[in-house]
């Protein structure tokens, strides 16, 4: 992503907090333009992947990120701004958007396997006419209280390696990349679904079917669901692939053969588990 683009996404983004925060001072709103504008000069891209927390962690406690950046110290200084410009404002609204009571943010410096790093605490409040189900939400996703932690680690001059835990978690991920046990790219079952989209392709996004079911499950047990579904078979994941052209933008979509036999299996199972409840209809 040229930091052009970077650019103008975080300008948009500003953008529509303004028409969200209309009670903040205009100034307040410039100055969170303009560190949002540094922040995008630093930023080059970034790969994501969501995995599902361990026994009774937060779902979020399984996501890892990595970025490119243009210098990883001026883009954590660039961070650490643009959060406390943007914690300010959230101090001030008198007119949270909807459903959010509050939020705020806290920012320090600290280090993880002897490398710069940033711990970042935010807490998110849930308005009242979310009442308990927020509440539900907010901590199945975050943690206890909606409290999320979040560690960013300057890996190298060009990388930052991001993950939505504390420090500790945090450099056992570190470890895990230096070992290459990371490579997602490298795993069979991701090449093979990779291989059918364009190359070059600028974004991907890969769904994990035997995930998805996983989580799925994760969030019923929270919500006190007397059933669990099945598990899903080992499949290829889904992929979608976004490619800009000359022409404009184009979305592919790869679903390997193995994949739409899994889905067969799995209709199958889910059938049989409900005693033959399940209605499955195709929508054209």
């Amino acid at each position: 992503m040229s930091p052009e683009t970077m650019q103008k996404l975080m300008t948009m983004n500003t953008e529509m907090l303004t028409a969200m925060y209309k009670d903040v001072p205009p100034e307040k709103l410039k100055k969170l333009e303009n560190v949002a504008k540094d922040l995008g000069k630093e930023f080059h891209g970034m790969s994501m992947v969501m995995g599902v927390g361990k026994g009774q962690e937060p779902l979020f406690a399984g996501m890892v990120g990595i970025m490119k950046v243009e210098d990883s110290e001026r883009y954590m200084t660039a961070y650490e701004r643009f959060l406390g410009v943007y914690n300010d404002i959230s101090k001030e609204l008198k007119e949270p958007p909807p459903g959010l009571k509050s939020q705020s943010f806290t920012v320090k410096r600290t280090k993880v396997d002897n490398l710069p790093a940033l711990e970042i605490n935010m807490t998110m409040e849930f308005g009242d006419e979310l009442g308990e189900m927020g509440k539900k939400i907010s901590e199945l996703y975050f943690g206890p209280g909606g409290k999320m932690l979040v560690t960013q680690v300057a890996l190298d001059k060009n990388t930052v390696v991001l993950r939505y835990a504390g420090p500790d978690a945090t450099k056992e991920t570190l470890q895990a990349i230096r070992a290459k046990k990371a490579d997602l790219a490298q795993q069979p079952d991701v090449a093979k679904t990779v291989g059918m989209l364009p190359s070059g392709s600028q974004m991907v996004l890969l769904l994990n079917p035997a995930g998805i079911s996983l989580l799925a499950n994760r969030a019923m047990t929270s919500f006190g669901a007397p059933f669990q579904l099945p598990a899903f078979p080992a499949t290829p994941p889904l992929g979608f692939g976004l490619k800009r052209t000359e022409a404009g933008f184009e979305w592919h979509f790869a679903a390997p053969a193995s994949l739409l036999s899994g889905v067969g299996d799995y209709i199958q199972q889910v059938r049989r588990q409900f005693g033959g409840n399940v209605r499955f209809e195709e929508a054209r």
